[in-house]
């Protein structure tokens, strides 16, 4: 799916890889979004980034590798 997006024109992508626990999906929106939206300002450029530090905040959490290895950032 997140390849027929990019296919369709969106320049990037967040995506897993297989199922999530439905308790992780909203700790990673909104840490992605909290690192994307600096300043009052998106910095799409650093979506990659921002998901990395989504994930991150789920391993110091001690969430178990399925919950937080499945998302992917694909694109720019």
């Amino acid at each position: 799916m997140a390849a027929g997006m990019l296919i369709a024109g969106y320049q990037g992508v967040i995506a897993t890889m297989w199922s999530i626990h439905d308790k992780t999906a909203p700790i990673v929106t909104e840490e992605f979004y909290k690192e994307l939206w600096k300043d009052d300002k998106l910095e799409v450029r650093q979506a990659g980034y921002a998901l990395h530090k989504a994930t991150d905040r789920l391993q110091r959490e001690g969430k178990s590798f399925l919950e937080w290895a499945p998302f992917i950032h694909m694109g720019v």
